[in-house]
């Protein structure tokens, strides 16, 4: 999806409820906003409509980057596998975050056909943050909109948000995540030409160029999706100490895969860590280390049964 400045989106022809937020990492609680959104359409006669940005917010607002959990066009996907057909991307820069909280409510009631928005109950929006729930609430009244509200959404009593994601993430903990986003985190790449390390040690690798910004460190026992299958594989993120590689990479080794797939698109899930990014003396000791990464794999998916 084309991502675009608020003025240059095409406008929808029926009248709409609407949703809005940056949905980063489409967990848990975004789905369950996503079910009432379409619960609401169904019984007022309205379109759902999602409205999301990028970059986040916090990004452009002087708070620092915030590293996504997805690509733009990985969220988007997953927005649309909840049902959600009409999805608006909007850039979000410097000019957008001065719009004041009640111009923006003028221009998704003129230009979005917006007559009810669903929204969670520490919603923020305009500049400065200024708008809140009591805010829509009042305002809906003088403009003839009905606002709908959702609770955060909790597991065992845990708040689920895309910074609690995003910070197990870094930290490397990917099994943690698992059941707040409602599937393993992933990363999208295509596969291209690496060394040829992992072939001259005798296990060969697929390196992947990836435009996800979370890389999470270490060694994981992950399924690697290639042309509609989810293959068991052990995929390394890291700067490869023992070679002494600089940049950050991600390499993947496919348990009892022989075939030539560079340059196609991939998809890599990240089910649990075996261990930390490791130097080793030499290629050898890094071989064995390897193999041994490869048999707690194999144990790993023996015991789910891939």
């Amino acid at each position: 999806m084309e991502l675009k400045r608020i003025e240059d989106i095409e406008k929808p022809e029926k009248s709409t409820v609407i949703t809005v937020g940056v949905f980063d990492g489409v967990h848990v609680g975004h789905k369950f906003i996503f079910k009432e959104l379409l619960e609401i359409g169904k019984k007022k006669k309205l379109l759902p409509l999602v409205i999301t940005f990028y970059p986040h917010p916090d990004t452009v607002l002087g708070k620092g980057k915030t590293l996504l959990i997805q690509t733009l066009s990985q969220k988007i996907e997953k927005i649309r596998e909840e049902g959600i057909e009409n999805v608006v991307a909007i850039r979000f820069d410097e000019d957008f975050s001065k719009i004041s909280a009640g111009d923006f409510i003028d221009i998704l009631i003129k230009d979005f056909k917006m007559k009810g928005i669903l929204v969670g109950e520490n919603f923020r929006f305009g500049k400065g943050m200024e708008g809140n729930i009591d805010f829509l609430r009042e305002i809906a009244k003088k403009k003839g909109f009905e606002v709908f509200t959702v609770k955060i959404f909790e597991i065992d009593g845990k708040k689920i948000s895309s910074s609690l994601i995003r910070n197990l993430l870094l930290e490397g903990r990917v099994e943690e995540v698992i059941p707040f986003l409602g599937r393993p985190y992933s990363i999208k790449g295509r596969v291209v030409r690496g060394f040829g390390i992992g072939k001259r040690l005798g296990i060969p690798t697929a390196n992947i160029q990836s435009d996800n910004e979370i890389l999470p460190m270490g060694v994981f026992v992950t399924k690697f999706h290639l042309k509609g299958k989810a293959l068991p594989s052990v995929t390394n993120i890291g700067h490869a100490p023992t070679l002494k590689e600089t940049e950050k990479s991600v390499e993947s080794h496919i348990i009892n895969f022989q075939g030539e797939i560079f340059g196609e698109e991939v998809e890599i899930s990240l089910l649990t860590k075996i261990r930390d990014e490791m130097k080793f003396k030499d290629e050898k000791e890094l071989r064995d280390r390897i193999k041994k990464d490869i048999e707690i794999a194999k144990d790993y998916f023996e015991k789910i049964k891939i």
